[in-house]
């Protein structure tokens, strides 16, 4: 005998007979709960089966189509930091820029003022001299 778990045979009858060809259609009998009831509730179950794998693949394509909707929004929030740092990158070279000419130009003033100050400090000493010589210091 047979038994699996779709499969439970107890036994087998034959009978054998000429044929006749008065037939048009033959039919498998069985008693309920016999392999053909079973074979119609696993494919029923099959059915449901096959159904929720489907739903489950189209939710799963669905949320791919979200990560992918997401990847390029952070593709694009990407380029917009990239854009950010580059005009960071260019405001720093203006301010180091800046900084330069403000140190050259303190510069240029400290030596003119200097210039300026031995000038006149050089002009006065002169005088100076020139007052005391005349009155005999």
């Amino acid at each position: 005998m047979m038994k699996n778990a779709i499969i439970d045979v107890t036994g087998i009858e034959k009978k054998y007979g000429p044929s006749t060809g008065g037939l048009e259609r033959f039919a498998k009998i069985v008693d309920d709960g016999e392999t053909d009831e079973r074979l119609d509730t696993a494919v029923d179950h099959l059915k449901v089966l096959i159904d929720l794998t489907k739903q489950g693949l189209g939710k799963q394509d669905q949320m791919l189509k979200k990560q992918d909707q997401m990847l390029g929004k952070q593709d694009q929030m990407l380029g917009k930091m990239d854009l950010m740092l580059d005009k960071q990158d260019n405001l720093v070279d203006k301010i180091e820029e800046a900084k330069m000419e403000i140190v050259t130009e303190i510069k240029d003033l400290r030596s003119d003022f200097k210039t300026n100050i031995e000038d006149r400090l050089s002009r006065i000493e002169i005088d100076m001299a020139q007052v005391k010589a005349k009155i005999g210091l």
